[in-house]
């Protein structure tokens, strides 16, 4: 081959591009993060009775473990929590009552 057909193949052929690891959490994320650690202890919490006491959703959903539920469950469950009316009013009231 001439040194011009070489040259004239190097133009033509794609460059080939590094290739990079990636790396995958899986279908679902979740606020564990599939750390077995976090998973029993907040198993043996809810097991036991003793929720969190920053938990959400004590007054409609007691027992809601949002450490042990997905992304989406978690997304799902705050959208239900939601209280009819003008939205933030019954937060800034909780807020004026607590100082």
């Amino acid at each position: 081959m001439s040194v011009l057909r070489l040259q004239a193949s190097r133009l033509i052929r794609p460059a080939s591009a590094p290739s990079a690891r990636v790396w995958s959490k899986g279908y679902a994320s979740s606020v564990h993060g599939n750390d077995p650690k976090i998973i029993e202890e907040e198993k043996q919490r809810n097991l036991s009775g003793n929720q969190d006491s920053s938990a959400p959703h004590k007054e409609h959903a007691p027992g809601w473990n949002e450490h042990l539920a997905s992304d989406s469950e978690a997304a799902v469950k705050a959208d239900q929590a939601t209280k009819p009316g003008k939205p933030g009013k019954d937060l800034q009231d909780a807020t004026v009552e607590r100082e």
